[in-house]
């Protein structure tokens, strides 16, 4: 067995060892110090001094030296001078689409001649028993009285008030006036006759035709009231195809045998709804552009008597009928359909293309020109019109019916009416040019039209 070797002086020998090395370390290691700068710091008290306020800085503004006037004199440029006492810009907006009316303000005097009418017509020296002299002159001109009174547009009549009775209201008892001198003898219908007269080649023509509304009880028959007063100005004053409705003040029931002369019959009326609501169902006497009169019972329909008059009248005396619906949602429009079919059940409705001749047969029209259709419960706000086309019926290769829901009347009439679209929003010269259209159409294909003196 080993004994124990004492450890003290290993010990020993390894601790000097320890400290030998640790001093040669510390030896072996340079420190170096870099002076570093310093800063003092001193209180103060700042209760006994003043702030003072930091001085404004100067800027100077340097225009430039720029002369416009002599500028532009030396560049030989052309000044432009304006002058006007309003300061704000002005919104230019198109203006509305406006047909001009020429009334005297007093409706007993007369309006002025007729400027001489110049046409390269072949007009006929003698028409029947009556010579035309070529070297009388200039015609004397239409003596019509028509003008403003009380805000309503009036003429001068016997006084009497028969069929349409808005002699006060729309002047359409004796609508159209006189006529004299050869313009007389060349288009004299004898009044309360019926017919039309068409002298000269293609477009370029003379013409008189007698026009009339259809009465009837479906609905407020009488409505827009001064609008055939306006087109048969806008012929006057734009064609050399007069018109006038002197006979029984304007409106012929189907029944009645004198309407199957008629070259041309308009149809109107509202709904029932808006005729019963509004009381518009009334004959006699109107003021205010509402009937005075007693009421009438609505019809639903035609009697079997007016289907048959009405289809004699197309077919067999080939008279061409213009329906125009004043509103608003179709149930007035769909009865007369139903009519149409009931009395003509061999010719149905068909649409009327764009390019067809009832658009281009006077005036050149893109089609059916827009209506008061478009303000339908939206009073002065336009809204896209349901009707893009008119529709019709064709009886022997010509447009017999003419079926219309885009409310020309109204795109026609001459005063403003309460609780209605602002009469120069509505007024419409392209309507005036399509019915010149249909009114031309009418005479040069359909019947009750002498045409011995015109040449197609």
């Amino acid at each position: 067995m080993f004994k124990r070797r004492p450890t003290t002086s290993a010990f020993l020998i390894a601790l000097v060892a320890h400290l030998i090395g640790i001093i040669i370390l510390g030896l072996s290691i340079r420190t170096t110090y870099k002076e570093g700068s310093g800063a003092w710091i001193e209180l103060v008290d700042m209760s006994n001094y003043r702030v003072r306020p930091p001085r404004r800085l100067l800027t100077k503004t340097i225009k430039p030296k720029f002369d416009l006037e002599r500028d532009l004199e030396d560049k030989k440029v052309p000044k432009l001078s304006i002058q006007t006492n309003n300061e704000i810009p002005e919104v230019v907006t198109r203006a509305p689409n406006i047909i001009p009316r020429s009334l005297d303000v007093n409706a007993d005097k007369k309006l002025g001649m007729v400027s001489e009418l110049n046409t390269n017509a072949e007009i006929p020296a003698k028409i029947g028993d009556i010579s035309l002299s070529p070297s009388s002159g200039s015609p004397q001109g239409l003596k019509i009285g028509k003008g403003f009174q009380t805000g309503r547009v009036r003429t001068i009549g016997r006084g009497e008030r028969l069929g349409l009775s808005l002699v006060d209201s729309s002047g359409e008892v004796d609508l159209g006036g006189e006529l004299s001198g050869d313009l007389a003898k060349l288009y004299y219908i004898p009044e309360g006759k019926l017919g039309a007269v068409l002298v000269g080649k293609g477009k370029d023509v003379m013409g008189f035709i007698r026009i009339v509304r259809l009465k009837h009880r479906m609905a407020d028959w009488w409505q827009d009231p001064t609008a055939l007063a306006s087109f048969i100005d806008w012929l006057e004053e734009h064609t050399r195809l007069k018109a006038d409705m002197r006979i029984e003040g304007g409106a012929l029931e189907l029944t009645d045998p004198r309407i199957l002369d008629a070259p041309l019959v308009i149809m109107t009326g509202h709904d029932e709804d808006v005729v019963i609501n509004r009381g518009l169902n009334r004959d006699g006497e109107v003021k205010n552009l509402r009937p005075t009169g007693g009421k009438y019972a609505l019809a639903q329909s035609f009697t079997p008597e007016e289907r048959a008059a009405l289809r004699k009248y197309l077919i067999d005396r080939k008279g061409t009928l213009f329906f125009d619906d004043c509103g608003f949602h179709g149930l007035f429009a769909g009865r007369v359909r139903e009519e149409l079919r009931k009395a003509l059940p061999e010719y149905p409705l068909q649409r009327i293309e764009r390019n067809d001749e009832l658009y281009s047969v006077y005036y050149t029209l893109p089609g059916p020109p827009t209506g008061g259709d478009i303000f339908w419960g939206s009073e002065n706000n336009p809204h896209a019109s349901q009707f893009p086309y008119q529709w019709g019926v064709k009886i022997g290769g010509r447009w017999a019916v003419v079926y219309n829901r885009k409310d020309y009347l109204c795109s026609m009439e001459t005063m403003e009416i309460p609780s209605r679209t602002m009469l120069r929003l509505r007024r419409s010269t392209e309507v005036h040019k399509f019915m010149t259209n249909l009114l031309f159409y009418a005479m040069k294909y359909g019947g009750n039209v002498d045409r011995s003196q015109y040449k197609p």
